[in-house]
Parts: structure tokens; sequence; C-alpha cells
């Protein structure tokens, strides 16, 4: 009897335990979203190292914010690191398979590939715009 007890305390204990997860996660995805909000703000101000800094957040709070890794890789590109660049960007075009990928990849590993100077983004930057959502009504979770 008292086992009984003990397992339905046990048992109890954990359902309660699980609530407060569930709007953790809720908040977590929030701040994400605030965070890559802010490396996009910081990417189009020219203020590399502070996207870096928001999108790292971001990945912290959420690690499908895929449009992160590409904010952080053009702020990368941007510093003159062309080797994390093409490596967040190659993790983004690994990460989102399945999905419509981010326009400005491509665009960021022809400047990377071909290493010219003229077309590299100068001081100033890649422009950043709201990136297009991927094509699948569901996130995406990694595989096990």
């Amino acid at each position: 009897m008292i086992r009984r007890a003990i397992r339905v305390l046990v048992l109890v204990g954990l359902v309660l335990l699980a609530v407060p997860t569930a709007s953790w996660a809720d908040k977590a995805a929030d701040q994400a979203a605030r965070q890559l909000e802010f490396a996009r703000e910081e990417l189009n101000a020219g203020h590399f190292d502070r996207a870096v800094k928001s999108a790292e957040s971001a990945l912290r709070l959420d690690p499908t914010q895929y449009e992160a890794i590409v904010i952080k890789a053009l702020a990368f590109e941007a510093l003159g690191d062309p080797q994390k660049a093409e490596a967040l960007l190659i993790a983004y075009l690994e990460f989102s398979r399945g999905f419509q990928p981010d326009p400005r990849v491509g665009d960021a590993l022809e400047r990377l590939a071909s290493g010219d100077k003229s077309k590299k983004p100068g001081r100033t930057g890649p422009r950043v715009v709201e990136s297009p959502r991927p094509s699948r009504s569901t996130r995406w979770r990694p595989r096990r």
C-alpha cells in the first residue's frame, strides 16, 4: 500500500515538473525570435560583432532558428573571415534540407567561392530583410 502511494506521488510530481517546461519552451522561442530580430538589425546597421552575438543567442535559445546561421555567416563574411562564413553556410544547407533555402546563401557561397573582392560586401555589409519561411508547415527536428 505504501509503495503504491509513493508511486502515485512520484507520478504526480513528474507531471507537475513537466508543466513549467512547456511554458519555458514558449518563453525561449519568444526570446530566440527577439534575438534573431536584434541580429538582423545589427547586421543591417553594420555592427557585425553584435550581429554574431545576437545570432548565437538566438541559436542557443532555439537551435531551429536557421536564419540565425545565415546572419552569422553574413556577419563573418563582412568581418573578413570567409572560412567561418563558408562553414556556417554549408552547415545551414545541411540543416535546412527539405526546406526552401534562403536565397542569400547561394549568393554568399558564390562570393566566397569566387574570392572576388569586388563582389564582397563592404564595411556596410549585406542588407538583411525578413527571410522567407520554410516551405513545410511543421518545424524541423534534429535527427536522432
